[in-house]
C-alpha cells in the first residue's frame, strides 16, 4: 500500500511548488495541505488495484520560438497519488543512480520529509552549465586537447516505452500498490499512446532518471568525463577518433535498450578549448536563483 509519510511529503511539495512549471496549480493543493494528516492516512487505505484515475487535460505548449510539444495536468487526487508512489520508491531510484560527478547531475532526491523541495538545490541546470566550466578547465598549459560531444534526446518524455518503466520499478523494488498506481495513471494520461511519461510533474523526472541509469553506466564506462542533465549529454573524450565511435555506441544504445533516438540537429562536436566560450555563452542567457527571485518580485 501507499504509505502515510509518502503522500504527507506528496502534500507539502505540491502545496508548495505545485504540480508542473507550466499550468497554474489547482486550488485543491491548499485543502490537501490543511488537512494533510487525515488525507495521507486516507491514501493509505486506497486499493490502488481498483483505483482509476479521474482525468488528464493536455496542451500544446511552447518548447522554443518555433518547436512545440504535449503537456499534462493530472487531476489533483491523481498528481497526489502519483507523487506519494513515486516518493516512496525515490529513495531507491537515488540509490542505483552514479554520483552527480560521474554523469547524472540533474535532479537529484533529497530525502527529507520536511523539505517541500524533492530536489537539490545545488542540481539546477545553471549548476550543471557551473559544473562543465569547472571540470573542463585545466591549469596545466600543455595538457592536451581534448573533445566534446554534445547531443540530447528527441522527444525524451514523449517516447519512453511503457516497459522501460516497468523494469525501473523492477529495479527498485516497488510494492504491487506503487506499481498500480503508477502503471495505472501514466497509461490513463497517454491511452492514445504506447509510450510516454506525463509531461511537467516532479514524478516524471525522477522516473525518467531512473530510466536512463543503465545509459549513465554505459557512457561513463567509456569516456574520460561524462555529465548529463535530463536528455542533455555532454561526453568527454582524449582522442577525436573516439567521437564518431562513442556518438554510434550512444546511438544504437538507445535505439535498442531505449527505443529513443538523439536529436540530429542538436548533436555537435568541438574540442575542450571552444567549449568554455560556449559555457559561458550559455550561462550569460540563464538567470541565477537570486536574479530570478528578483525578477519574480518585480513582476
Amino acid at each position: 500500500m501507499l504509505e502515510a509519510h509518502s503522500a504527507a511529503r506528496a502534500i507539502l511539495h505540491l502545496a508548495a511548488m505545485g504540480d508542473t512549471d507550466i499550468f497554474p496549480p489547482p486550488f485543491e493543493f491548499t485543502f490537501y495541505a490543511e488537512e494533510s494528516e487525515k488525507i495521507s492516512t486516507r491514501i493509505g487505505l486506497i486499493d490502488a488495484a481498483s483505483y482509476k484515475p479521474k482525468s488528464c487535460f493536455e496542451a500544446l505548449t511552447p518548447k522554443s520560438a518555433l518547436s512545440f510539444r504535449i503537456a499534462h495536468q493530472l487531476y489533483p487526487a491523481d498528481t497526489l497519488l502519483y507523487t506519494a508512489a513515486v516518493i516512496q520508491i525515490a529513495p531507491s531510484i537515488e540509490a542505483i543512480r552514479l554520483p552527480s560527478t560521474e554523469g547524472p547531475f540533474s535532479y537529484r532526491f533529497i530525502d527529507d520529509a520536511t523539505n517541500p523541495k524533492l530536489f537539490s538545490d545545488s542540481s539546477s541546470f545553471h549548476d550543471w552549465l557551473s559544473y562543465q566550466r569547472d571540470t573542463l578547465h585545466d591549469p596545466n598549459p600543455f595538457s592536451d586537447v581534448k573533445y566534446v560531444i554534445e547531443t540530447d534526446i528527441s522527444d525524451f518524455y514523449a517516447r519512453v516505452y511503457f516497459h522501460r518503466i516497468e523494469h525501473v520499478l523492477d529495479d527498485c523494488g516497488a510494492s504491487n500498490s506503487v506499481r498500480k498506481i503508477i502503471e495505472g495513471i501514466i497509461k490513463f494520461s497517454r491511452a492514445r499512446q504506447s509510450h510516454g511519461l506525463p509531461v511537467g510533474t516532479s514524478a516524471s523526472r525522477l522516473l525518467a532518471e531512473g530510466l536512463l541509469n543503465d545509459t549513465d553506466r554505459m557512457i561513463s564506462a567509456r569516456s574520460e568525463k561524462y555529465t548529463r542533465y535530463v536528455d542533455d549529454f555532454r561526453i568527454v573524450l582524449n582522442h577525436q577518433n573516439e567521437v564518431h565511435s562513442t556518438l554510434c555506441r550512444l546511438a544504437e544504445h538507445l535505439m535498442l535498450t531505449e527505443g529513443l533516438s538523439l536529436n540530429a540537429s542538436k548533436t555537435k562536436t568541438y574540442t575542450s578549448d571552444l567549449a568554455h566560450g560556449i559555457i559561458d555563452k550559455k550561462l550569460s542567457d540563464i538567470f541565477n536563483d537570486d536574479e530570478l527571485v528578483a525578477l519574480s518580485q518585480y513582476i
